[in-house]
Protein backbone atom coordinates (compact mmCIF):
# COMPACT_ATOMS: atom_id res chain seq x y z
CA UNK A 1 0.00 0.00 0.00
CA UNK A 2 1.11 3.97 -0.69
CA UNK A 3 1.23 6.54 2.05
CA UNK A 4 -2.33 7.63 1.16
CA UNK A 5 -3.73 4.35 1.39
CA UNK A 6 -2.27 3.60 4.87
CA UNK A 7 -3.60 7.04 6.06
CA UNK A 8 -7.17 5.84 5.19
CA UNK A 9 -6.80 2.74 6.74
CA UNK A 10 -5.57 4.58 9.56
CA UNK A 11 -8.50 7.15 9.49
CA UNK A 12 -10.81 4.36 9.04
CA UNK A 13 -9.32 2.44 12.08
CA UNK A 14 -9.94 5.69 14.34
CA UNK A 15 -13.60 5.99 12.92
CA UNK A 16 -14.68 2.65 13.52
CA UNK A 17 -12.78 2.41 17.37
CA UNK A 18 -14.88 1.46 19.92
CA UNK A 19 -16.51 4.41 21.95
CA UNK A 20 -16.57 5.42 25.56
CA UNK A 21 -19.86 6.19 26.41
CA UNK A 22 -20.50 9.82 27.14
CA UNK A 23 -16.82 10.74 27.09
CA UNK A 24 -16.76 10.79 23.63
CA UNK A 25 -13.37 8.95 23.91
CA UNK A 26 -12.23 5.45 21.83
CA UNK A 27 -10.27 3.19 22.71
CA UNK A 28 -7.57 1.65 19.84
CA UNK A 29 -4.79 -0.81 20.85
CA UNK A 30 -1.36 0.94 21.25
CA UNK A 31 0.72 -1.72 19.73
CA UNK A 32 -2.13 -1.95 16.50
CA UNK A 33 -1.41 1.95 16.10
CA UNK A 34 2.19 1.65 16.30
CA UNK A 35 2.68 -1.08 13.96
CA UNK A 36 0.33 0.78 11.31
CA UNK A 37 2.48 4.57 11.97
CA UNK A 38 5.60 2.30 11.54
CA UNK A 39 4.03 1.07 7.79
CA UNK A 40 3.13 4.67 7.16
CA UNK A 41 6.76 5.70 7.90
CA UNK A 42 7.77 2.98 5.79
CA UNK A 43 6.16 3.65 2.70
CA UNK A 44 7.37 7.61 2.65
CA UNK A 45 10.69 6.52 1.55
CA UNK A 46 9.00 4.99 -1.85
CA UNK A 47 7.20 8.42 -2.69
CA UNK A 48 10.51 9.70 -2.50
CA UNK A 49 12.37 7.24 -4.24
CA UNK A 50 9.91 7.80 -6.63
CA UNK A 51 10.32 11.84 -6.71
CA UNK A 52 13.91 10.56 -7.56
CA UNK A 53 13.41 8.84 -10.87
CA UNK A 54 11.20 10.94 -12.42
CA UNK A 55 13.83 13.82 -11.67
CA UNK A 56 16.24 11.54 -13.09
CA UNK A 57 13.57 10.76 -16.12
CA UNK A 58 14.12 14.40 -16.49
CA UNK A 59 17.53 14.78 -16.94
CA UNK A 60 17.35 11.69 -19.38
CA UNK A 61 14.66 13.32 -21.49
CA UNK A 62 17.04 16.48 -21.80
CA UNK A 63 20.31 14.45 -22.57
CA UNK A 64 18.21 12.99 -25.30
CA UNK A 65 16.86 15.90 -26.67
CA UNK A 66 20.69 17.66 -26.68
CA UNK A 67 22.02 14.50 -28.56
CA UNK A 68 19.24 14.68 -31.34
CA UNK A 69 20.01 18.67 -31.58
CA UNK A 70 23.75 17.25 -31.52
CA UNK A 71 23.33 14.80 -34.06
CA UNK A 72 20.91 17.16 -36.83
CA UNK A 73 23.38 19.77 -36.17
CA UNK A 74 25.97 17.21 -37.29
CA UNK A 75 23.84 16.29 -40.04
CA UNK A 76 23.07 19.72 -41.15
CA UNK A 77 27.18 20.18 -41.22
CA UNK A 78 27.25 17.31 -43.31
CA UNK A 79 25.19 18.23 -45.82
CA UNK A 80 26.65 21.96 -46.08
CA UNK A 81 30.14 19.80 -46.37
CA UNK A 82 28.72 17.95 -49.44
CA UNK A 83 27.08 21.05 -51.27
CA UNK A 84 29.98 23.24 -50.87
CA UNK A 85 32.32 20.24 -52.46
CA UNK A 86 29.21 20.69 -55.41
CA UNK A 87 30.33 24.46 -55.56
CA UNK A 88 27.10 25.39 -57.90
CA UNK A 89 24.41 25.18 -55.11
CA UNK A 90 26.78 26.63 -51.94
CA UNK A 91 24.27 29.13 -51.00
CA UNK A 92 21.40 27.31 -50.93
CA UNK A 93 23.02 24.71 -48.82
CA UNK A 94 23.80 27.12 -46.19
CA UNK A 95 20.28 27.96 -46.18
CA UNK A 96 19.07 24.86 -45.69
CA UNK A 97 21.43 23.69 -43.29
CA UNK A 98 20.76 27.02 -41.05
CA UNK A 99 16.78 26.13 -41.82
CA UNK A 100 17.63 22.26 -40.63
CA UNK A 101 19.54 23.90 -37.62
CA UNK A 102 16.74 26.22 -36.61
CA UNK A 103 14.37 23.24 -36.58
CA UNK A 104 16.02 20.79 -34.77
CA UNK A 105 16.57 23.99 -32.04
CA UNK A 106 13.19 24.30 -32.21
CA UNK A 107 12.39 20.45 -31.58
CA UNK A 108 14.94 20.28 -28.85
CA UNK A 109 13.46 23.26 -27.11
CA UNK A 110 10.28 22.20 -27.43
CA UNK A 111 10.95 18.64 -26.17
CA UNK A 112 13.13 19.98 -23.46
CA UNK A 113 10.30 22.64 -22.55
CA UNK A 114 7.70 19.25 -22.89
CA UNK A 115 10.33 17.64 -20.16
CA UNK A 116 10.58 20.06 -17.96
CA UNK A 117 6.89 20.89 -17.81
CA UNK A 118 6.41 17.58 -17.27
CA UNK A 119 8.16 17.36 -14.39
CA UNK A 120 7.24 20.42 -12.74
CA UNK A 121 3.74 19.53 -12.61
CA UNK A 122 4.91 15.30 -11.54
CA UNK A 123 6.87 17.10 -8.48
CA UNK A 124 4.00 20.01 -7.53
CA UNK A 125 1.61 16.77 -7.53
CA UNK A 126 4.43 14.72 -5.37
CA UNK A 127 4.13 17.90 -3.47
CA UNK A 128 0.81 18.60 -3.13
CA UNK A 129 0.37 15.02 -1.99
CA UNK A 130 3.13 14.97 0.42
CA UNK A 131 1.85 17.78 1.94
CA UNK A 132 -1.61 16.61 2.15
CA UNK A 133 -0.58 13.18 3.72
CA UNK A 134 1.88 15.26 6.12
CA UNK A 135 -0.81 17.24 7.70
CA UNK A 136 -3.09 14.43 7.66
CA UNK A 137 -0.57 12.28 9.67
CA UNK A 138 0.40 14.74 11.73
CA UNK A 139 -3.19 16.05 12.53
CA UNK A 140 -3.68 12.09 13.49
CA UNK A 141 -1.10 11.88 15.80
CA UNK A 142 -2.15 15.22 17.40
CA UNK A 143 -5.41 13.71 18.48
CA UNK A 144 -3.99 10.50 19.27
CA UNK A 145 -1.46 12.27 21.48
CA UNK A 146 -4.19 14.89 22.85
CA UNK A 147 -6.48 11.92 23.95
CA UNK A 148 -3.46 9.75 25.45
CA UNK A 149 -2.88 13.28 27.56
CA UNK A 150 -6.25 13.88 28.82
CA UNK A 151 -6.60 10.03 29.85
CA UNK A 152 -3.06 10.26 31.67
CA UNK A 153 -4.55 13.92 33.06
CA UNK A 154 -7.78 12.00 34.13
CA UNK A 155 -5.95 8.93 35.38
CA UNK A 156 -3.48 11.02 37.65
CA UNK A 157 -6.44 13.47 39.20
CA UNK A 158 -8.64 10.54 40.14
CA UNK A 159 -5.77 8.81 41.72
CA UNK A 160 -4.77 12.23 43.49
CA UNK A 161 -8.39 11.99 44.97
CA UNK A 162 -8.23 8.58 46.51
CA UNK A 163 -4.80 9.48 48.16
CA UNK A 164 -6.59 12.74 49.58
CA UNK A 165 -9.38 10.47 50.79
CA UNK A 166 -7.20 7.78 52.40
CA UNK A 167 -5.23 10.29 54.21
CA UNK A 168 -8.60 11.87 55.47
CA UNK A 169 -9.46 8.59 56.80
CA UNK A 170 -6.17 7.96 58.27
CA UNK A 171 -6.51 11.00 60.55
Amino acid sequence: MDVLQWLDYLNEVVENATEIPITGKIVLHKKDMLELIKKILHALPDELKRSKWIISERDRIIGEAKKFSEEAIKDAKLRIEKEVEEHDIVIEARNKAKSIIDIAKGEAKAIRCGANDYVKEVLKSLVEDMENNRKSFVETLEKINSKNVYDMSELYKDISERVKADLDKIK
